[in-house]
């Protein structure tokens, strides 16, 4: 009777991994690349951040794609203006404004969780200073043609100044480059039979045990 279930059980969990594998037909598959810059006029003499402390990513300038890869061929081009992505999960609307992206080709990338916040605080050598912020957004990417597919945007920001001692003097310049790949990495259907395979040898060797 164990056996006899936990065959079922592997049976319909290929099932579901074959099928899963199948709905994936028309999935967005590839990787763009993508770069932009921030608008440093509100920097102050005397900051010690220019990006690793922000809350809220903000871009007024354009922003480009490229170095685009399988479905992603098309995309290399202008972004739409970049719309806010918020970091503090306390924010109202976070983690942000829906779309993030919209590459040239339609491509749409919806945001709906991010993760692994990293911030480097400023260090200053030889009088120039420099500080970072990095992330990760989870979400969907979207396209006339293709099922909504599950993404994964890398998200860097780079900032540099003159100045000494951790502050700020003169001169802020910030850019971003982040990179989009989809499907995001989910078990794959060969995996999936292996590990259903796994659970079935499991049951017979329980069953001769006992």
């Amino acid at each position: 009777m164990i056996i006899k279930r936990t065959l079922i059980s592997a049976v319909a969990f290929l099932g579901l991994g074959l099928g899963a594998g199948t709905a994936q037909a028309a999935a967005i598959t590839g990787s763009v690349s993508m770069i932009g810059f921030f608008d440093c006029d509100c920097f102050a003499p005397g900051d010690t951040s220019i990006v690793s402390q922000l809350t809220t990513i903000v871009s007024l300038d354009p922003a480009t794609s490229g170095a685009g890869f399988g479905d992603y061929a098309g995309s290399v081009g202008l972004i739409s203006p970049v719309e806010d992505i918020l970091l503090d999960p306390m924010a109202p609307g976070f983690p942000g404004v829906q779309p993030v992206y919209t590459l040239a080709d339609g491509t749409e990338f919806f945001a709906v969780d991010v993760a692994q916040i990293f911030r480097r605080a400023l260090a200053c050598a030889g009088g120039v200073c420099q500080d970072s912020l990095e992330f990760k957004l989870v979400g969907t990417v979207v396209r006339a043609g293709f099922d909504a597919t599950p993404g994964v945007l890398r998200w860097t920001g780079q900032g540099s100044c003159l100045g000494a001692a951790g502050v700020c003097t003169g001169e802020p310049s910030a850019s971003w480059s982040a990179s989009l790949s989809s499907p995001a990495r989910l078990p794959e259907p060969t995996s999936l039979a292996l590990l259903g395979l796994g659970l079935v040898g499991l049951a017979v060797r329980r069953r001769k045990a006992a």
